[in-house]
């Protein structure tokens, strides 16, 4: 069985149809994910991080406030 696709691919995640030159990365198994929905999922990721930043300093400072 062919996972191969004929004509344009379309977005696995927005169903989109990369056009005007925009750009994608195919992956495995016909799945593709154009790079507007790659720069939404940086975004995603960059605030879980920061959010996990966040939460470690203030878990940090309430460890240091129980020792005390």
């Amino acid at each position: 069985m062919s996972t191969e696709r004929s004509g344009p691919q379309q977005c696995s995640f927005c169903r989109r149809v990369p056009s005007d030159g925009r750009r994608g990365v195919s992956g495995p198994e016909a799945v593709f994910i154009c790079d507007e929905c790659v720069d939404l999922c940086k975004e995603i990721l960059e605030q879980a991080a920061k959010s996990l930043d966040e939460d470690l300093e203030e878990f940090e400072k309430l460890l240091k406030e129980t020792k005390e």
